[in-house]
C-alpha cells in the first residue's frame, strides 16, 4: 500500500506546497518595467549630451587652430561689399518678412515665429556664404576665365587692383558683390598677410645669406717709425780712382737718424694670415765722407838726402757726399698670427717700393729726385687691444734694399739697412 502512484502524487503534491510561494503576474511586471525605464533614458542621454558637448569642444578649438595658421586675406574689400549689399539684403529680406507677415497676419502665432526663424537662417547662411567665399586661402579656382577687371582706370591701390591680385575671380562671387567691385573707385590700402609666403622667403633670404660669404672686417693701421741707417760701400774698380777710407758714425750717431711712417688698411686672408697694403714715406739727412787715391795724378819730389832720388805722392783727397733723400711708395706685405691671449703677437714679411722726391743743391753729387728704391722689410708685431674697435701695436722692423737705381755721381754704390721700431694704431671698421 505504501508503494501505490496514488501514495507517491499526494507526498509529491505535498513538498510542492510546502516550497510554493508567491510570483507576480505579468501586469506586476509591466509596472515595474515603466518605472525603471525612464531612468535608463535619462542617464543614456545624460551620457550622450556629455559626450556630445566634448566633442563640439573639441572640434570648435580645432576649427580655431586651423583658422589661425591659415594664411588671411584681409581686404577692405569685404567690408565695402559687405557694407554695399548688407543694406540691400536687409531691405530685401524686411520686405520679404513685411509681406510675409502681412499675408499671414491671420495665422496663428507659431507661424509668425517660424517665418522669424527662417528669416534668421538664411541671414547667418548669407553671412557663412560671403565669409567663405571672400576668406578662403584660394578665394576660388584661379583657372577661370573672369578676372578682376574694373571698367574704370584704377590705380595699384584700388579695391578691385588689390582684389583681383589675390586670385579671387569675380565669376565666383554673388552677383551683388560683382556689382559692389565692379562700381567701387576707393582708392585705400589693403592689407595682404601670408605666413606661409612670409616665412617661406625669410628661409630664402637665410640660405642665401648663408652661401653668401661673410665679410671680413676691415682695418686701418697708422705707424710711426725712427730709425737708424747703415750702408755697404762697393767701389767700382773700372776707374782709376781708389778709396782709402770712409768716414764711418757711431752706430747710434743721430747722423744715421731718419723716420718714416705708413698708412694703410689690413684684412683678414685666412684664420691666421692678414694682408696688409698702404703708402709708405721715408726722410732722412745724412753726410757721407770718404778719402781716396788717384793714380792718375801723384807727385813728385826730390829727396832730401839724396839730389838724385825721386819720390812719388799720390794725390789724396777727401769727398764729402749729402745723402738727403725724401721717398714716397706703396707697401704691401703678409702678416701671420703666432698668439692671441691678451697680446696678438704677428710676423711678418712685406714689400716696399718708393721714389725719390728731394731736390738736392745743383753742386750735389747725389740726386735723390732721380732715384728709386725697393725695400723688403721683415717685421715683429704686438697688438694691444684698449678698447673697443681701437688696437695699439709696437712694430720692430728689418728693412733692406733689393734694388737700387740712383743717381750717385761718387765712385761707389751703396746697399742700404735700417732699423727702427714703428708705433701703430688700428682702427676696425
Amino acid at each position: 500500500m505504501k508503494n501505490l502512484p496514488e501514495n507517491e502524487w499526494m507526498k509529491m503534491l505535498e513538498g510542492q506546497l510546502r516550497n510554493y510561494s508567491e510570483q507576480p503576474d505579468e501586469a506586476v511586471w509591466d509596472a515595474i518595467a515603466q518605472s525603471v525605464q525612464p531612468q535608463r533614458d535619462a542617464a543614456v542621454w545624460k551620457w550622450l549630451e556629455y559626450s556630445g558637448s566634448v566633442a563640439a569642444a573639441l572640434l570648435t578649438i580645432f576649427l580655431m587652430v586651423n583658422e589661425g595658421e591659415r594664411s588671411e586675406v584681409v581686404s577692405d574689400v569685404t567690408n565695402i561689399a559687405e557694407i554695399k549689399t548688407a543694406a540691400e539684403q536687409t531691405e530685401e529680406v524686411k520686405e520679404q518678412s513685411e509681406k510675409s507677415f502681412s499675408a499671414n497676419s491671420s495665422k496663428s502665432g507659431f507661424d509668425a515665429q517660424q517665418n522669424e526663424q527662417v528669416y534668421a537662417t538664411q541671414k547667418n547662411k548669407r553671412q557663412r556664404l560671403l565669409k567663405d567665399v571672400l576668406l578662403s586661402d584660394n578665394g576660388a579656382s584661379s583657372t577661370s576665365s573672369a578676372s578682376l577687371v574694373s571698367p574704370i582706370e584704377k590705380s595699384d591701390n584700388s579695391y578691385a587692383a588689390k582684389f583681383e591680385k589675390s586670385n579671387i575671380t569675380l565669376d565666383t562671387l554673388p552677383i551683388h558683390h560683382q556689382e559692389a567691385i565692379k562700381t567701387d573707385t576707393v582708392v585705400a590700402p589693403i592689407k595682404i598677410k601670408d605666413e606661409e609666403k612670409e616665412t617661406a622667403k625669410e628661409e630664402k633670404e637665410k640660405d642665401r645669406d648663408k652661401r653668401k660669404p661673410k665679410r671680413k672686417p676691415l682695418t686701418l693701421y697708422a705707424q710711426l717709425k725712427p730709425s737708424l741707417s747703415y750702408y755697404a760701400v762697393q767701389p767700382f774698380g773700372s776707374d782709376e780712382v781708389v778709396i782709402s777710407g770712409f768716414s764711418s758714425s757711431a752706430v747710434l750717431s743721430s747722423d744715421r737718424f731718419g723716420f718714416a711712417g705708413e698708412v694703410g688698411l689690413q684684412r683678414k686672408l685666412t684664420k691666421k694670415f692678414d694682408y696688409i697694403l698702404g703708402l709708405s714715406f721715408y726722410k732722412q739727412n745724412q753726410t757721407l765722407r770718404y778719402q781716396t787715391v788717384n793714380n792718375a795724378s801723384h807727385q813728385v819730389v826730390n829727396s832730401s838726402t839724396d839730389p838724385f832720388t825721386y819720390i812719388t805722392i799720390p794725390q789724396h783727397s777727401e769727398h764729402v757726399v749729402q745723402y738727403d733723400m725724401t721717398n714716397v711708395g706703396l707697401t704691401a706685405g703678409l702678416l701671420y698670427e703666432l698668439k692671441k691671449s691678451g697680446l696678438v703677437h704677428r710676423i711678418g714679411l712685406s714689400g716696399t717700393y718708393q721714389q725719390g722726391f728731394h731736390k738736392a743743391k745743383e753742386t750735389s753729387t747725389y740726386i735723390n729726385k732721380a732715384s728709386r728704391y725697393g725695400f723688403y722689410n721683415v717685421l715683429y708685431r704686438i697688438e694691444y687691444p684698449i678698447r673697443g674697435k681701437l688696437t695699439l701695436y709696437a712694430q720692430p722692423t728689418f728693412t733692406r734694399s733689393f734694388y737700387i737705381e740712383e743717381k750717385l755721381a761718387d765712385p761707389f754704390s751703396l746697399k742700404l739697412s735700417r732699423a727702427g721700431i714703428g708705433i701703430g694704431v688700428l682702427i676696425d671698421f
